[in-house]
């Protein structure tokens, strides 16, 4: 078996990596877009909650997605590349920040004071499955070297919002 993805005779490799690349570069620029909108203004909190719900949905559903499509089209290619559970350990941490991600824009309804704050997680969280999640399913399907290094990224920007979260929820005001 060759190492290229295909199905039917179509590269699906190149259609994943085609496919995972717009979603992610529309992902990434709704992510900076929203996080202007952030800062310049004083968004209504339902406004801000419905779009960035809207978009971890839409994360969530490329993480479910593109899991399936690695454990039934991809799985014969990804098991002879060996890179099966670096597959996996993308949709992983994409699902995790996915569901992270509903649970934060349920509990800045209860905090309306730090909802820019908590927005500002859901975007740090966003990027890091944009980076994380997106450069190891490049890799996995034999993407460029160059990948490698952009993973390590994505974890940045989880911690970064896991820590931000931490600090406003200890600077939470008290009930």
């Amino acid at each position: 078996m060759s190492g290229k993805p295909s199905w039917a005779g179509v590269d699906l490799g190149g259609m994943v990596l085609w496919a995972t690349s717009a979603f992610a570069l529309a992902e990434c620029s709704f992510s900076l877009a929203l996080a202007r909108f952030i800062s310049e203004t004083r968004p209504n909190l339902s406004q801000m909650n419905r779009k960035i719900t809207g978009v971890i949905a839409l994360n969530g559903f490329l993480a479910v997605a593109l899991g399936a499509f690695g454990a039934h089209a991809l799985k014969p290619t990804l098991l002879s590349l060996g890179t099966l559970e670096i597959w996996q350990t993308g949709g992983h941490y994409q699902l995790v920040h996915s569901v992270a991600g509903l649970a934060l824009v349920a509990w800045a309804q209860g905090q309306p004071v730090y909802a820019a704050r908590l927005a500002r997680v859901a975007v740090l969280w966003l990027v890091g499955c944009l980076l994380f999640s997106g450069s190891l399913y490049g890799l996995a399907l034999g993407g460029p070297r160059w990948l490698g290094p952009v993973t390590p990224l994505g974890g940045v920007a989880f911690l970064a919002g896991w820590g931000l979260l931490a600090w406003d929820a200890f600077r939470a005001p008290r009930e």
